[in-house]
C-alpha cells in the first residue's frame, strides 16, 4: 500500500480534474468568484480563487522596495544602538563624577 503524501496547502481534496472541475463551478456559483483547479504535489486536485491570487501578487512589494525597507530597518537598529551606547557611556561618566564628588565632599576619607 502506498503511503500517503502530505499536503501543504491543506485544502479540500477532489480524486481527478473533472470532479475538481465540478466543485469549482458550484462554488463559484454559490460564492460569485473566479474558481480554477490545479494538481498539487500531493497527487490530488485542488480549487483557488483567481481573484483571490491576483489581489496577492498585486499587493506583494516587488524585491527592490523589500531590499529598501530592509536598509532602512538596519540603518534604524544602527543608530539605536549607537544612542544607547552614547547613553550609557554618559552614564558611567555621570557615575564616576557623582562618585568623585561624593568622595570629595567628605574629606577624601574612606568611611563605610
Amino acid at each position: 500500500m502506498p503511503k500517503k503524501k502530505w499536503c501543504p496547502t491543506r485544502k479540500p481534496r477532489h480524486f481527478n480534474e473533472a470532479w475538481a472541475e465540478i466543485a469549482a463551478r458550484e462554488n463559484g456559483e454559490k460564492y460569485g468568484s473566479n474558481l480554477r483547479t490545479y494538481k498539487c504535489s500531493c497527487g490530488w486536485w485542488h480549487v483557488y480563487d483567481r481573484n483571490k491570487a491576483r489581489a496577492v501578487d498585486e499587493a506583494r512589494e516587488s524585491r527592490r522596495v523589500r531590499r529598501i525597507r530592509r536598509r532602512r530597518e538596519i540603518k534604524e537598529e544602527q543608530r539605536a544602538l549607537k544612542l544607547e551606547k552614547k547613553e550609557r557611556r554618559r552614564q558611567l561618566y555621570r557615575e564616576r563624577v557623582h562618585a568623585l564628588q561624593c568622595w570629595e565632599d567628605d574629606g577624601g576619607s574612606c568611611s563605610t
